[in-house]
Formats: structure tokens, C-alpha cells, sequence
């Protein structure tokens, strides 16, 4: 145990004088914290106002009358698409994802045929990936609704349709659900000093 300490010691006092070495171990380790601190504030706030800008870019959503009333009714904002949104997309540098919608809409919607809407986006590009969801639960509500008011036309009951319902109820605020995220700065405060003192043993 004595022989270890007097190793250590040695190999500290060693790594202490040299000042390249010095360097590698405390930049790391200085340097980590702010840089992930900062990091975790902007995905914090760029969640933030996510949850409250609810805006969606479309194409061709002016042949679609009834599907631009009802995401009208849920307080989405409406927002014309670049038209070179797929290069965009790929390029990260447009980072929600576009809904797409047929010309023949209105006309399969009113024959009782089912018209095909793309959700585009890139599984490389992340926050473009994460904005699917949303639109995908919006379009859901729309066949609801549209599947209620078919059968309240035929005077059949729309309780026959959901038997029950389900609504999730998330007590976490926005800020709340970022923060799990923090859970990861000891992490990385490990790998800082494991990393600084890889540098001063290998040197």
C-alpha cells in the first residue's frame, strides 16, 4: 500500500510539473461542464418553444378544405412549406418535418375513399424526426372525426366507434421533462477525469 502511494505521489508531482500535461487534464475537465450546461439549455429552450409555437408547414393543404378547417380548430398555426423542403430536410437546415397533401383529396375524402397524406421528414435530421409524432395524432383526430360524423349520419351511435376513452394526463412540465436529461452531466464528469488522468499516465 506504501509503494502504491509513493508511485502515485511520484506520478502526480510528475505529471503536476509538466505543463502540456497539466493542460490536457484540466481543459477537459474545466471546459466539460459549461459546454454541457450550455448544450442542455439550448435543447431546453428550443423544447420550449416547440410546445408553444404549434405551427406546421404543408403543401397543397388549399385542395383540402376540410383538413385545413379541423387543424385550424386545433390552434395550429398553417405555414406553407419551402418548396425545397426535401433538401432541407437532408440538409438539416429545415428542421420540421412537412405534411403533404394529394391534389385528389377533397374528391377520394367526399367518394369515401381514403386519401394517402405524407408526414416528410429525415431519421437523420432528429428534431425534424421528433415533429412527426404531433402531426401524426393530428391527422388520427381527423379520421376520428370524420368517422364519428359518417356514422352520426347513418344514425348509428358514435359511442359504438371508442367504447371508452383514454386521454393521457402528463403532470411534467416541459422544463420538467428536459431536466431527465441532467442525468447525464455525472457521466460525463467521469469520463472527464478518466480522460484527464488517461492523458497524464500515457504521457
Amino acid at each position: 500500500m506504501t509503494q502504491a502511494l509513493i508511485v502515485f505521489v511520484k506520478e502526480l508531482s510528475d505529471a503536476l510539473r509538466d505543463r502540456r500535461t497539466l493542460l490536457r487534464l484540466l481543459i477537459p475537465a474545466v471546459l466539460m461542464g459549461p459546454l454541457l450546461l450550455s448544450a442542455l439549455s439550448g435543447l431546453i429552450a428550443s423544447l420550449e418553444e416547440r410546445a408553444d409555437k404549434r405551427e406546421i408547414l404543408v403543401v397543397g393543404l388549399d385542395t383540402a378544405p376540410t383538413l385545413k378547417n379541423f387543424i385550424e380548430r386545433q390552434t395550429f398555426t398553417i405555414k406553407p412549406a419551402p418548396k425545397d423542403y426535401e433538401a432541407q430536410l437532408r440538409a438539416t437546415t429545415l428542421l420540421e418535418p412537412v405534411m403533404v397533401v394529394p391534389k385528389d383529396f377533397e374528391a377520394k375524402l367526399l367518394a369515401g375513399e381514403a386519401p394517402t397524406v405524407e408526414i416528410v421528414s429525415d431519421s437523420a435530421n432528429q428534431r425534424a424526426a421528433a415533429g412527426v409524432g404531433p402531426i401524426r395524432n393530428l391527422l388520427a383526430g381527423f379520421n376520428r372525426e370524420r368517422a364519428m360524423l359518417n356514422l352520426a349520419l347513418r344514425g348509428v351511435s358514435t359511442e359504438l366507434l371508442e367504447p371508452i376513452e383514454a386521454e393521457e394526463r402528463d403532470l411534467a412540465s416541459v422544463q420538467a421533462r428536459a431536466a431527465r436529461l441532467t442525468s447525464i452531466i455525472p457521466l460525463f464528469i467521469i469520463m472527464a477525469v478518466l480522460y484527464g488522468a488517461l492523458t497524464a499516465a500515457l504521457d
